[in-house]
């Protein structure tokens, strides 16, 4: 994967991949650059490597969707994450459905997407984000026009 110049589409969910399975990763996407979708639902990332692979986010520039529901992220894995979307410039699409994002992560989430330009569409749908995570990101929609899945 790591050398193709074909593939742009790489679903790997429900894989059970954890920290050595998610540094590889990281390193394909250091030498490819014509993925643009990245499937990544129910694995077991670690906090190192999601780390490492949110390194590699922060300077991709050919990801636009990324699907990583079901990974029952702990908060400072969503840190990570939250870092890599503040300064990329491609990803359009976000899921982040089944995870633990909690209050502090969705108000932390909506500082982000306040500052990036690219993101259109995000699902939260089955994270418990409380009224006050509900309401920073309602505002943030409202204002930048970003569709926000939040459930029924």
């Amino acid at each position: 994967m790591q050398k193709s110049k074909t593939i742009i589409q790489i679903y790997l969910g429900y894989n059970r991949i954890k920290n050595e399975g998610t540094i590889a990763l990281a390193d394909t996407l250091k030498e490819n650059s014509t993925f643009t979708d990245f499937g990544l639902e129910g694995n077991c990332f670690g906090n190192e490597g999601i780390k490492e692979f949110s390194k590699e986010l922060e300077i991709n520039d050919t990801i636009t969707d990324i699907y990583l529901s079901s990974n029952y992220f702990k908060s400072e894995v969503v840190e990570e994450l939250l870092k890599a979307l503040e300064v990329n410039k491609t990803i359009t699409n976000i899921d982040l459905s089944k995870n633990k994002i909690g209050i502090k992560g969705a108000i932390a989430l909506a500082r982000v997407l306040e500052k990036n330009k690219n993101i259109k569409y995000i699902n939260l749908e089955d994270n418990v984000i409380g009224a006050l995570g509900i309401e920073a990101l309602t505002k943030v929609s409202r204002r930048k026009g970003i569709e926000i899945g939040l459930g029924s």
